[in-house]
């Protein structure tokens, strides 16, 4: 299960993996995104009840469903700014020797699942900044 709920200034994304085997539980936060802008970049200031490990997909133009790409990354109880260039994402649905540099970005998520933790693992995540950066052309990303 997941929950999202505004805490002060924070989006806070309560979450509970479901008891068990590992068995593919997850819980997840979205955000559909439109227009016509190609971004390079996600920026997020995070910080969790506890350490945890969280993929960040971004699902990109492509196919009936689009593409996925992913990242991991870590948050613990202090606040932490990463930026994520998209050059350093994943495929998530088959093997690719491509990666996204500037795109247009479909949808967001934030995910924990039992990759990264162990079924029946609870607890919550704020995020103070969650942002896409745009192409800079000739600007490297940090």
């Amino acid at each position: 299960t997941g929950g999202v709920a505004l805490d002060g200034r924070e989006l806070k994304f309560s979450f509970a993996l479901g008891p068990g085997k590992p068995a593919g539980q997850y819980a997840a936060i979205a955000a559909s995104l439109g227009g016509d802008t190609s971004y390079d970049r996600v920026q997020l200031t995070a910080r969790a009840d506890q350490p945890i490990r969280l993929w960040l997909q971004a699902r990109l133009p492509g196919g009936k469903d689009g593409v996925r790409w992913q990242r991991s990354f870590y948050v613990d109880q202090t606040p932490r700014t990463m930026v994520l260039p998209l050059q350093i994402f994943a495929p998530v649905d088959k093997p690719s020797s491509l990666s996204p540099v500037a795109v247009h970005i479909r949808s967001l998520l934030i995910v924990v699942d039992t990759v990264n933790s162990l079924p029946g693992r609870h607890g919550s995540i704020w995020f103070s900044v969650i942002g896409l950066a745009k192409a800079t052309f000739g600007t490297p990303a940090p």
